[in-house]
């Protein structure tokens, strides 16, 4: 969605815009209707839809793949060149597995101003798991440092991947190409007149290990809460659906469209957001606040800058989430003062200020301006 939106604002700004992509179908939401669509083949990068994985082996393969993969970047970059010619610029959402060749290749075979949404810092991060493995996270940050010098900006949605590439690649931290966006298309003032549901806890998103959604169901059979919504899809899909038929009290929507987020935020009091892994951002977490509801968050990533603890949700640390009587604990704690109070965490959320997609927009055109002087100078 964050790609989709990124495109939208390019043709807002008046780019003919061109969006390609590796997997599934034709990217839906944008507005605009003049941005073209190209399917690539995904070449010599096997695997990469598993890059959720939790799983340390795969990882650490694509994190090789994202090293050495100068073959599959360079097709990537031809197969560009070829279907639109050389644009003026290119902006990569993901480079998973492409490598960071596909930066060196877009600058002298495109000649393009590169950019980057700087969100897939799992694969460097002094904190993702594979960097346990004999250096290796540190290996991989020292060779593909020297690739970062030909992207001209980098976006990163959040304050915590903004610093999390200034710790990791120190000559990046002078301030120029380093930009903090972030942005959902709002609505505000939804559901006026939405009430206190009795303690009714709801889950939006996918049904992935890294999202937590295990350990919440876990943590809710345990606790007194009323009931617990989930909406979404996924590998665990069916672990969930299994969830729901033991408990009662779980209710399994399946994937939601537009009209079916608007009832489930209708129909909850709180929205969990239980992450086990480090978020680069909580674009459900606005949504949430959009529609006047609360948000339980952990504490990893760049979920706490958009939580106000005990005002518009509550931050709770990952050694509560991963112990299922401790996260059942909380659970309770929070509702029993939710009784007569709910309406004070309203009142917070409504104080929260959302950064819609016209901030960005207006944003995006001043760093434009900006970079026409860098970029003439970069040759």
């Amino acid at each position: 969605m964050m790609a989709i939106k990124l495109a939208d604002a390019y043709a807002d700004l008046g780019f003919d815009v061109h969006f390609f992509y590796f997997f599934g179908n034709v990217p839906t939401g944008s507005e605009s209707s003049e941005i073209r669509y190209y399917k690539l083949k995904p070449f010599f990068m096997w695997g990469l839809d598993r890059g959720d994985s939790r799983n340390i082996l795969e990882k650490v393969y694509l994190q090789v793949l994202d090293l050495i993969n100068f073959i599959g970047s360079l097709l990537l970059v031809l197969s560009i060149r070829k279907k639109v010619g050389c644009p003026s610029i290119i902006h990569f959402n993901k480079i998973r597995g492409l490598s960071g060749f596909v930066f060196l290749w877009s600058k002298y075979i495109l000649r393009s101003k590169v950019y980057y949404t700087a969100h897939d810092y799992e694969f460097f991060s002094p904190n993702a798991k594979s960097s346990a493995m004999s250096g290796f996270g540190a290996i991989y940050r020292k060779l593909k440092s020297p690739f970062l010098r030909f992207v001209d900006r980098f976006f990163c949605p959040s304050q915590y991947v903004l610093h999390v590439y200034k710790s990791c690649y120190p000559h990046l931290n002078n301030g120029n190409n380093l930009a903090n966006f972030s942005f959902v298309e709002v609505e505000l003032g939804a559901d006026e007149e939405k009430k206190y549901k009795g303690g009714v806890l709801g889950y939006l998103g996918r049904l992935e290990s890294i999202k937590g959604v295990e350990e919440l169901c876990a943590a809710f059979i345990k606790s007194n809460c009323k009931k617990l919504v989930i909406g979404g899809g996924g590998s665990l899909a069916d672990r969930i659906a299994e969830y729901s038929a033991e408990d009662q009290r779980i209710e399994f929507r399946g994937v939601l469209d537009e009209v079916g987020k608007k009832s489930f935020f209708h129909d909850i009091d709180f929205l969990v957001v239980p992450s086990v892994w480090e978020e680069v951002y909580g674009l459900v977490v606005v949504e949430s606040f959009v529609n006047r509801v609360p948000v339980i968050v952990s504490d990893q990533g760049g979920l706490p800058e958009l939580i106000s603890s005990g005002i518009s949700g509550e931050v709770l640390k990952l050694s509560e989430i991963n112990n299922s009587d401790v996260f059942a604990f909380r659970l309770d704690s929070i509702f029993s003062r939710c009784v007569g109070e709910y309406e004070s965490y309203q009142q917070g959320v409504d104080g929260v200020i959302v950064r819609d997609i016209s901030s960005f927009v207006r944003d995006l055109s001043i760093y434009l301006s900006e970079d026409e002087v860098l970029y003439a100078q970069s040759f």
